[in-house]
């Protein structure tokens, strides 16, 4: 028999589980569409503070976070047994995306990518918001077909913010997320801030393009010492990328915290292409940008190029013209 929640949830099939609960697809059928309904057992939650305080969190930074490219929580309410976590429901990750591919993403398609997540990269920053578990599995993907302006055909959004906090402080210590994508710093068990995470979206841009880790290792440690023994990172054949594109990922995956890219730089790489944005947004005093090479300048050197040649071609077919009018003249003469 089905579970009707609200008089508006009709609970269908399981689609995941984790420690404390359960993940179901449900029916609005208020709405007329599909949702995602997390259910958590309130009997393990109650008991341990930690937990309770925990749950309270995720849901604050979810709502923090609300933008398209975050999961949106629709509502939440409590059940005799259960806390329930009604979410819009996506139709997969950007792992599986890329193992249903069978070949990596382009440089393109990762720009469109990138440029999407930006979003809620935005807030994160603004809200000094650590995710502290950015991984591929953590970007779910919504189907988007009929979207011409998408190109992509999908729309990326963030997930599980169950490991995030708003930093009171800019450092913090608890040793949370996972290895393949954590920080130097995470990894040696140091304090570290919200630049962790973008050590992580370099881990992952690099992981979209390759289909392969920058740094492997078995183990915390093993991984860990890989990335200190390296003098550089090492790009594959197998899918030449530009240098600007380059250049944004040594700068993300940089050992030392202090010369890695906070969001700001991040957001103002030239690879991304979003200053015309960044600049509304600086207007609407949401966020201070750093300064950086505008890639309009090279759009202009570029036409300068183009002005000189036509100047070439014009003064060499003026020459011509003189010596053939000299030439007529002698002529007649």
């Amino acid at each position: 028999m089905e579970t009707v929640l609200k008089d508006q949830y009709v609970q269908k099939k399981e689609i995941g589980s984790g420690a404390y609960g359960r993940v179901y697809l449900a029916e609005d059928i208020i709405n007329k569409k599909n949702v995602a309904i997390k259910r958590l057992k309130r009997s393990e939650i109650d008991k341990d503070e930690y937990l309770k305080k925990a749950l309270d969190k995720e849901i604050e930074i979810m709502k923090l976070c609300h933008c398209e490219n975050s999961v949106i929580l629709i509502e939440d309410f409590q059940t005799t047994n259960n806390y329930n976590f009604v979410m819009e429901l996506c139709d997969g990750d950007l792992d599986g995306e890329l193992k249903s591919r069978k070949k990596p993403f382009t440089e393109e398609e990762l720009k469109l990518i990138l440029r999407q997540l930006s979003n809620v990269f935005v807030i994160m920053d603004r809200e000094n918001i650590i995710h502290r578990d950015i991984k591929h599995k953590n970007f779910l993907v919504k189907k988007d077909p009929n979207n011409p302006n998408n190109k992509l055909g999908f729309i990326v959004k963030i997930a599980d913010f169950g490991f995030s906090k708003v930093m009171e402080n800019d450092m913090t210590r608890s040793v949370l997320g996972t290895p393949s994508t954590m920080a130097p710093e995470v990894l040696s068990k140091s304090e570290y801030s919200k630049k962790a995470d973008l050590w992580s979206v370099g881990v992952i841009t690099y992981q979209l393009l390759f289909n392969s880790l920058p740094f492997n290792g078995r183990s915390q440690e093993e991984i860990l010492q890989t990335i200190l023994k390296s003098k550089e990172i090492m790009y594959p054949n197998t899918n030449p990328i530009s240098r600007t594109l380059k250049h944004l990922i040594n700068n993300l995956l940089q050992k030392d915290p202090n010369k890695r890219y906070n969001w700001k730089e991040f957001l103002n790489h030239p690879f991304l292409g979003l200053n015309t944005e960044i600049e509304k947004i600086n207007l609407q005093g949401q966020i201070p940008f750093a300064n950086v090479i505008n890639p309009n300048i090279y759009i202009n050197i570029v036409l300068y190029i183009i002005h000189l040649i036509l100047l070439l071609l014009i003064n060499s077919i003026s020459s011509k013209i003189n010596t053939m009018e000299q030439e007529n003249y002698q002529r007649t003469q």
